[in-house]
């Protein structure tokens, strides 16, 4: 890799991290080039150049944050489930292991700012990308559900509103400490959060 390159590469890194820092703090909306371009020390015309404008930034930060999440996550469940020869229950111990393992562990406090933005904002870019990334897993779950249920295994009237329940709960528990901050609460979700999810 030529010098030039590595130095653009550079740049380039550079003015993401600072964007994913403005994004998180402002969201998308409240977001300056001039502030973005002020952390990342380039000027302005130096993120134009790289990204033609914010909503580019905003997209690359968001799909790089999803996209990451989501591979992790897909490669664990194929890795683990899809390979073994088991029963539904066993699947779904299986996913909800790494599931819960995912948000503990993958844990990007940037990352659910924005999202917190974009859903206040209703900006809608994130909501194709958790289409794209996000249902597919989402899914998955279901299907494991489905398979449970029809085996005799599982029993529910409707396996899409207890897969989003799942995943609502695993991502309110892991990200919603602040929520509970100074209630009787605390200790019991937040002091051995690993082990009580």
């Amino acid at each position: 890799m030529s010098e030039n390159c590595r130095e653009s590469e550079i740049t380039r890194k550079k003015i993401l991290h600072a964007a994913k820092n403005e994004f998180a703090l402002h969201g998308y909306e409240g977001a300056r080039m001039s502030a973005i371009a002020d952390a990342a020390g380039v000027n302005q015309a130096l993120l134009h150049y790289h990204f033609a404008g914010k909503e580019n930034i905003y997209r690359e930060i968001a799909g790089r944050l999803i996209e990451s999440v989501s591979r992790i996550y897909s490669e664990k469940i194929k890795k683990t489930v899809e390979e073994w020869n088991i029963t539904p229950d066993l699947k779904l111990c299986a996913v909800l292991y790494i599931l819960i393992n995912s948000e503990l562990y993958i844990r990007d406090e940037d990352y659910h700012r924005i999202v917190a933005h974009e859903f206040v904002e209703g900006k809608g870019i994130i909501y194709e990308l958790v289409r794209q990334h996000i249902l597919p897993q989402i899914m998955s779950l279901e299907e494991i559900l489905k398979e449970g249920k029809a085996d005799g295994f599982f029993e529910m009237s409707n396996t899409v509103m207890f897969t989003l329940n799942i995943f609502s709960f695993i991502k309110n528990i892991s990200h919603g400490k602040e929520l509970f901050r100074e209630t009787e609460y605390i200790d019991e979700l937040y002091k051995n959060r690993f082990d009580s999810l």
